[in-house]
């Protein structure tokens, strides 16, 4: 990574540019676009910090008021001018009481800030203590995406160390918003907001290579506003460097990973703007379900595997008999999934364990698949051993024309006969594709993929033609 100080001269011209663009923008999407991609990263977050004390003899309020203006001197040491942070303490009585017990289900509609004005972000910052150690819990809260992030935890054995817990805290769960200003198939590059205020010791800590952004659709108003947030589905951003450099706004490159094809094409179409949001860092699994696109019952005995960086793949185990498989956690970093049958894979899918309790995973495939398979399997082995008794035979068959056993060579040949052809099996085999790959196109598809491919490999095993010349060697010995 590249880092270099920000130029003061240059922030304010920056600034000053910024605010001139806003007040001559007008009211189409493109032009209020226009302003806000010159602002972007000059513009700092408005962060409410709500300290709620838990009612616990070891949470007393002068260490909560110690505990806070320690905060307000660190966050402005850490975030510099990228955050105009405002730390409110309160206590868990009343209603406070049930959102220090309902951190991780609370929602944004759910919290009433208690500034004026409504903060981009609400950073709720719970401090308890189980007897033996002080326990900090903190949940980020975006008022304008209404969105809130997972919950961040740190345990501190004594008052010295709690407020380094408190920190870690705010900078686990707080989640960056950005937009994206390039985009691939692979790769993108993201600006953050409140980037170019952001002092240059906080960047590795801010943004980490391998930490997880949401991409998104917002659709602008003619005002200016927002009428609508979606997120781009089975895509994720992964950081995987930040240069900063003099004169230039920050950017980050990222990997990007995805089930879908181009999910970024739509970047900045019409009305659309293309966002992102920070994941944070999750610290639970997820239930992962494998289920049908056009309904019916989920998949069962699915592998599910891992791609690692130099695309390996570990198996992390089969859905169960109610076509589910729990994901372990991974802190905060980002999965590429595929999930397979026993010969096919079904779906591609990006996963950040945590971020949501269960997940479905819609795959072409219904329950037809299974006994295909079950079917293929068993026919298969049929298949082969009736090729490898063949080929024995008619091996043996052609040592006896060698040394010219020519009666002992008949009778080899005759129990080849016997035994049946390949072609009548592949017959078979094509009559049982035909049976199957009816109903639902996406499922009869994959279907006749599974045939195909099978009527592929036994068809080059077919011996039909090295009969016919070992009968012609024998013939010719007479």
């Amino acid at each position: 990574m590249i880092y270099a100080p920000v130029s003061y001269r240059l922030l304010r011209m920056f600034v000053a540019v910024a605010l001139f663009a806003t007040l001559i923008a007008g009211t189409s999407p493109r032009e209020a676009r226009a302003a806000n991609d010159v602002a972007w990263a000059w513009t700092p977050y408005r962060v409410e910090i709500t300290l709620i004390a838990a009612d616990r003899p070891e949470i007393t309020p002068p260490l909560v008021a110690e505990v806070a203006a320690g905060i307000e001197r660190r966050i402005r040491q850490t975030y510099g001018a990228a955050w105009q942070a405002n730390v409110e303490r309160r206590t868990a009585i009343g209603k406070l009481h049930a959102i220090e017990t309902q951190l991780d289900t609370i929602a944004v509609e759910d919290w009433q800030p208690s500034a004026k004005e409504t903060p981009d972000k609400v950073l709720i910052v719970v401090l308890a203590h189980d007897g033996a150690a002080y326990r900090v819990r903190g949940r980020e809260l975006d008022t304008a995406l209404k969105s809130a992030g997972p919950t961040a935890e740190r345990a501190a054995a004594d008052r010295r160390l709690l407020d380094d817990a408190v920190l870690d805290v705010i900078v686990a769960a707080f989640r960056p918003v950005g937009r994206i200003v390039e985009a691939g198939a692979s790769q993108g590059t993201i600006e953050l907001r409140g980037a170019a205020l952001l002092p240059e010791s906080s960047w590795p800590r801010v943004a980490q290579p391998g930490d997880v952004y949401l991409p998104m659709l917002r659709a602008r108003r003619r005002d200016g506003g927002y009428s609508d947030t979606k997120q781009i589905p089975w895509t994720l951003l992964e950081i995987e460097d930040a240069v900063v450099a003099e004169g230039q706004v920050p950017r980050l490159t990222c990997a990007v990973r995805t089930g879908l094809n181009n999910p970024l094409g739509v970047r900045q179409r019409g009305r659309y703007e293309a966002w992102i949001i920070g994941a944070g860092r999750p610290s639970g699994g997820t239930v992962l379900t494998v289920q049908p696109r056009s309904g019916g019952e989920p998949l069962v005995d699915c592998e599910v595997f891992s791609i690692g960086d130099g695309k390996s793949a570990s198996s992390l185990g089969r859905t169960d008999g109610e076509g589910r498989l729990r994901i372990a956690p991974t802190h905060g970093r980002a999965l590429t999934l595929i999930v397979a049958s026993r010969f096919l894979p079904l779906a591609k899918a990006p996963l950040l364990p945590g971020l949501e309790a269960e997940v479905t995973v819609p795959v072409a495939a219904d329950g037809r698949l299974r006994g295909a398979e079950d079917w293929l399997t068993d026919w298969q082995t049929e298949f082969l051993d009736l090729y490898i008794r063949r080929r024995a035979l008619m091996a043996a068959a052609g040592i006896h024309v060698e040394r010219g056993e020519l009666p002992a060579a008949r009778l080899l040949v005759a129990q080849v006969d016997r035994l049946g052809s390949p072609s009548q099996r592949i017959e078979a085999l094509e009559i049982r594709r035909r049976a199957f790959v009816d109903g639902d196109p996406a499922a009869a598809k994959l279907l006749n993929q599974l045939f195909t491919e099978s009527l592929l490999t036994v068809r080059a095993l077919d011996d039909a033609t090295a009969l016919l010349d070992l009968q012609r060697r024998i013939d010719a010995g007479k």
